[in-house]
């Protein structure tokens, strides 16, 4: 006869049967780490990473310097980062860093880093901050500086350290104790480089002002002015003896000085160049300079005694430059996502390694799933083994040039559209027939599901067929901001475009186009939203957009019958969504919003899941064909292929 347990045996039943639960748990073994080609680990559910994270950092560079062992580089942006110099690892990033800083440096000893203030949302922090290289965490900060402080430099002996600031000043600071010691006073607008001199008893500046500067550290008083015409960015530095100052400004033209008589010992046009960065070989026999060109963009190295070239790379625009201590490596950063490292004797690059340099703004899976191709604003098209990331080929379009770009959905054919619309075949570079013309651009562009009819938006938009070139309508109209983004329906009959209306407080409005540029309808569409990618279900029923938050709207996802214009749903949290994606079925919405790539099921409009790995925004999306896996491309300049199965983290 069955006798129901006592309420005390049920409760230790319960207690039993939940320890011994845990102790599984904790003696079950970890999921294995899965690692890529060059041996990093990718974030969990993902398979494969196309590229790598070895010297990228998913925004601009500003700064570069060398810690004195020559075996690590920190480079400044949104965040300070610390990376191995010999393989390119990431060491360290510290966080709490916020907005753009201008400037970094590493104190003699290598113990302390110092950063330049900070510009975000257009306002310039006026702070410069002391961290603990070792920890990553903020010791202290400097605050004396009315505007932003734009250039920093630790003194021979570490115990000082020199800034440069927006509101026309440069300052000394005590390094134990953040107290300010001594400011200097004569450029009439932003100063915006600094040096100390090798023995630490001089100061060098330059100025928008057009000036470069030499000032006595002890009496706060300039030994040497040396005017210039006005210019937007300039850069100093001694020599490792401290006899010469090299100065460069947008003149542009690169000015070498002798700093005990303050003249000329030479100067250097070069008309193609501006922003120019300069620095020194440690054994003063060098000098690297590089900048951005109005044309094209190289980094030089000039014999000092010869005034001749001795070697050139070309780059694109560069905002940083750092030879190593022994001056066999020099480093450069700039506008492109990657730290670069050159051998100084043979010109050879150092750490090479395969993939983007930039965001990756548009990617496909071939018919068969076997590759990938990804398209990327460093001027670059790739194509991988989608299975391991194998890198299968790669070919350049228009190199430093960023503008919108699109791969037909069976991955076969990449369009980029800017002045001039160009379009090429990923497998080997060449240009079809059709597109040898040059015919004009716009602001974005889409394929058709068929790869049959591209789509370019903007001036005035109009669709193209890919068989012949030629032109099949023109629709739309003039916009004050511009076409943001196109779609076409799969069978290539509705064209979808959304452009901003308005400049003060614009928003967005999207209309749909017949295939004879006739006008259908305008989507009702919410006051302030402004739209940043467009794309229809595989069925053609049913548009979705992704919206940025502005002051009158929250952004997110939104979905639209398209035959009734009604709106059928709202999908997401607020936030900036940069690209949307259908899954083969139309029964899954992918979208990548705020650094990570989130997935919604369009019968319920509940999310369903949830992907973190990215180091960056994600920018590009694009479903395998049998919808089995996913791959998001980002500013990180990687690709993340996720398999879409169960085991995938559902969102927290």
């Amino acid at each position: 006869m069955f006798r129901p347990l006592s309420h005390a045996t049920a409760l230790w039943s319960l207690i039993f049967a939940t320890s011994t639960a845990l102790a599984a748990e904790r003696l079950a073994p970890a999921p294995p780490v899965v690692l890529d080609l060059y041996g990093d680990p990718l974030p969990e559910v993902a398979t494969v990473r196309l590229g790598t994270k070895r010297f990228r950092y998913p925004s601009s560079n500003i700064a570069v310097a060398y810690f004195a062992d020559g075996k690590t580089l920190v480079t400044a942006a949104h965040s300070i980062c610390l990376w191995d110099a010999a393989t390119g690892k990431l060491l360290r990033r510290m966080e709490s860093q916020i907005g753009l800083a201008f400037d970094v440096a590493v104190s003699p000893d290598g113990t302390t880093l110092a950063t330049g203030g900070t510009l975000w949302g257009g306002h310039g922090d006026k702070v410069i901050r002391l961290w603990d290289a070792a920890t990553g965490n903020e010791i202290r900060q400097l605050v004396g500086h009315d505007d932003l402080a734009s250039g920093v430099a630790f003194s021979p002996d570490g115990r000082t350290l020199a800034s440069a600031s927006f509101d026309r000043t440069l300052r000394i600071w005590e390094v134990s104790t953040g107290r300010e010691i001594r400011q200097f006073n004569g450029h009439t607008d932003c100063v915006q480089a600094v040096a100390f001199s090798p023995d630490g008893t001089q100061l060098g500046s330059g100025s928008k002002d057009g000036s470069a500067r030499i000032w006595d550290v002890t009496t706060g008083r300039p030994t040497h002015v040396f005017p210039g015409p006005k210019c937007e960015k300039c850069s100093i530095a001694f020599s490792p003896d401290g006899k010469l100052l090299a100065w460069s400004s947008t003149d542009p033209k690169i000015r070498v000085i002798e700093v005990a008589t303050g003249q000329d010992v030479f100067s250097r046009d070069v008309p193609d160049e501006y922003y120019l960065k300069v620095a020194f070989s440690p054994d003063g026999k060098t000098l690297a300079y590089g900048g951005g060109g109005r044309s094209s963009s190289a980094i030089h190295l000039l014999d000092v005694a010869t005034r001749s070239l001795v070697r050139e790379w070309k780059a694109q625009y560069t905002s940083g430059l750092a030879y190593s201590p022994d001056g066999k490596t020099l480093a450069a950063v700039g506008y492109d996502c990657q730290l670069r490292l050159w051998d100084t004797a043979t010109g050879e690059p150092i750490v090479q390694t395969e993939g983007h340099t930039n965001a990756v703004t548009a990617i496909a899976f071939s018919e068969d799933g076997q590759s990938v191709a990804s398209a990327s604003t460093d001027g670059t098209v790739h194509r991988w083994e989608s299975a391991t990331g194998k890198p299968l080929g790669r070919f350049e379009t228009v190199a430093g040039v960023v503008q919108p770009y699109a791969i037909s959905h069976d991955a076969r054919l990449f369009a980029a559209t800017g002045k001039v619309l160009r379009v090429w075949e990923t497998a080997n570079g060449a240009v079809p027939v059709a597109f040898a013309r040059t015919q004009p651009g716009g602001s974005c562009a889409a394929f058709s599901r068929d790869g049959s009819i591209l789509a370019v938006g903007g001036g005035p938009s109009r669709t193209v067929s890919v068989a012949t070139g030629q032109d099949i309508a023109k629709v739309g109209e003039t916009h004050n901001g511009g076409v943001q983004a196109v779609a076409l329906s799969p069978n290539g009959n509705v064209m979808a475009e959304a452009s901003q209306v308005g400049i003060i407080r614009a928003s967005g409005r999207i209309i749909l186009w017949d295939s004879a540029g006739r006008e259908i309808r305008r989507l009702e569409t919410p006051r302030g939203a402004w739209y940043k990618c467009l794309t229809f279900s595989p069925d053609g029923r049913i548009l979705v957009a992704g919206a940025r938050p502005t002051g009158f709207d929250q952004g997110g996802l939104l979905l639209w019958d398209r035959e009734t214009g009604a709106e059928i749903r709202r999908l997401g949290a607020p936030g900036q969504v940069d690209c949307v994606a259908f899954s083969p079925d139309g029964r899954t919405i992918a979208a990548g919003t705020n650094g990570e790539v989130r997935l919604w099921s369009v019968s319920t409009g509940e999310e369903v899941r949830r992907l973190r790995g990215h180091t960056g925004g994600v920018v590009s999306l694009a479903f395998s064909h049998d919808g089995a896996r996913l791959a998001s491309g980002s500013t990180d300049t990687t690709v993340l292929i996720w398999p879409l199965e169960d085991r995938a983290p559902r969102p927290r």
